[in-house]
């Protein structure tokens, strides 16, 4: 089941200050707010460069709404 938590990625000196792991984009001492899997979370909450904040289960993935949109050239209504 996924988690939803806040991690913040705290960079080794000398080191890059941005990363990207786990589908997201971290910044140096800047707290995110990510959905990942259960084994991502395992593997985050166990690493020494990122802070993690309690998880909670989330039921499904979430997915943005789908927009309505119009046709190119169509007439307002």
């Amino acid at each position: 089941m996924p988690k939803k938590l806040t991690i913040t990625y705290h960079a080794p000196r000398d080191d890059s200050r941005i990363v990207e792991i786990w589908g997201h984009t971290f910044f140096d001492k800047k707290p995110e707010h990510v959905t990942i899997s259960d084994s991502d979370y395992a593997e985050a909450s166990n690493h020494k460069f990122f802070e993690c904040s309690k998880p909670s289960d989330v039921a499904e993935p979430e997915v943005e709404p789908e927009k309505e949109t119009r046709g190119v050239g169509r007439p307002r209504k």
